[in-house]
C-alpha cells in the first residue's frame, strides 16, 4: 500500500524526503480514523451475530468478497 501511495503522490512532492514526510503525515492522520472505523464495525458485528450459522454465513460472504476483489487487479 505504501509503495502504491508513494508512486501515486510522487508528483506532489519536490523530492523523496518530502514525499516520505507527506506519506507519513497522511498515514499518521488517516490510519487512526480507519482503524477506529474497523473496530467500530467489528463491535457492531460482534453484537449483531448471535449464533454459529450467522458467523459462518458472514465469514463465507467476506471470503467471497475478498476473492472477488482480486478480479480487478488481474485484468
Amino acid at each position: 500500500m505504501t509503495t502504491g501511495a508513494a508512486a501515486t503522490f510522487v508528483a506532489l512532492a519536490s523530492g523523496p524526503g518530502r514525499n516520505g514526510a507527506l506519506l507519513a503525515a497522511m498515514f499518521g492522520i488517516l490510519a487512526p480514523i480507519s482503524l477506529s472505523l474497523w473496530c467500530a464495525a467489528g463491535l457492531v458485528l460482534a453484537h449483531t451475530i448471535r449464533n454459529h450459522r450467522q458467523r459462518r454465513l458472514l465469514n463465507g460472504s467476506l471470503g467471497l468478497l475478498l476473492a472477488l476483489s482480486v478480479i480487478p487487479v488481474r485484468h
